[in-house]
């Protein structure tokens, strides 16, 4: 796929109340949400080039510029459109720069710190699936999505949520079995198992959305499109520290990223910290798909299971401020004053 002709859209949702009165209390988006809003990625597909975005579309590899600080991650079931209908669905991972604000934060000033986030950091910000799967498959009653970090030293303490709740951090979800079935001094789960029951309401609101669209955004049903709908309420905190044994990967010919300016002439090296890896898939357990050799997956049991892969390797990259180039939409990010 031309991935990088295709304008991206992230999906606001809404948390609607229980029947009783109730918010519900889980990490999961479940029944009870809908869509609020629908807004483009910038740089995504061409949308707002003009004004300096670079396209953050990426298969294989996310990059953590130096000078931020931390980068927070959630779920998403990313879906393709085409003309205004749905074609192909994959498990996806909504990557932001973190706004914090204190856990006493009312809804609405979390929503002017969401407003303040930035989805588009540079090159190889937003990640989306290597391989993706039917609407058929995604509508499975056993189809479901996992994630895993591969790579992390024992005991590093990963994936916490930016709310720090028991319920949205790696740390809570070691006692499941899956845990146990897995390599623990290199891989971790990244956040709680998400059943049918939560993809058939992300495709369902999508659906709807869509066949209601209204004239601002009749570009919807024109062309291909990727919709990022957020499983997840909470952001998880992925870890800064490096692999047991680092990766490190050589850039001779980097017209992005300037080298500093003592060391003009010398290549630029790059850490890969860990892989982050997304499943959605109807075998029962996606731990096993995962291999202790090189190539991590058996691809062939992907492709015969039918089973969406977002696979990134996380990469340490050169800070934003310290290149010459740095367009002017990215300055409140990398150079603030």
């Amino acid at each position: 796929m031309y991935v990088g002709a295709f304008r991206r859209w992230i999906v606001t949702v809404v948390v609607e109340e229980e029947e009783d009165g109730n918010d519900n209390e889980s990490s999961l988006l479940c029944s009870n949400s809908k869509i609020k809003t629908m807004e483009a990625i910038p740089g995504a597909g061409g949308c707002d080039t003009a004004r300096g975005w670079v396209d953050p579309t990426t298969t294989n590899e996310l990059w953590w510029p130096n000078d931020i600080l931390s980068l927070q991650v959630r779920p998403t079931l990313d879906i393709l459109v085409r003309n205004g209908l749905i074609s192909y669905v994959s498990a996806g991972l909504d990557v932001r720069v973190s706004t914090t604000f204190s856990k006493s934060s009312t809804s609405e000033e979390e929503e002017k710190a969401e407003k303040k986030s930035w989805r588009n950091h540079g090159l190889n910000s937003q990640p989306i699936s290597r391989l993706w799967t039917t609407l058929d498959i995604a509508l499975e009653y056993n189809f479901h999505i996992e994630g895993f970090i591969v790579g992390l030293q024992q005991d590093e303490h990963c994936g916490e949520s930016s709310d720090a709740t028991p319920s949205s951090s790696i740390d809570a979800a070691e006692d499941d079995t899956a845990t146990n079935r897995i390599n623990e001094k290199t891989t971790k789960i990244l956040f709680p198992r998400i059943n049918n029951d939560n993809v058939r309401t992300a495709i369902n609101s999508i659906a709807t959305y869509l066949a209601e669209v209204d004239d601002e955004q009749q570009l919807l049903l024109k062309g291909f499109h990727i919709i990022s709908y957020p499983l997840m309420k909470e952001w998880i905190d992925i870890p800064s520290s490096p692999t047991l044994t680092p990766t490190r990967i050589c850039s001779e010919d980097n017209n992005e990223k300037e080298n500093d300016s003592t060391n003009t002439n010398s290549n630029m090296e790059e850490t890969v910290l860990y892989t982050i890896i997304c499943m959605g898939t109807s075998e029962p357990d996606a731990s096993k798909l995962l291999s202790e050799s090189d190539d991590m997956m058996d691809e062939e049991l992907l492709i015969m299971s039918s089973t969406s892969v977002l696979e990134m390797n996380v990469i340490r990259t050169m800070g934003g401020s310290k290149s010459q180039y740095l367009p002017e939409v990215y300055k409140k990010l990398y150079t603030p004053t």
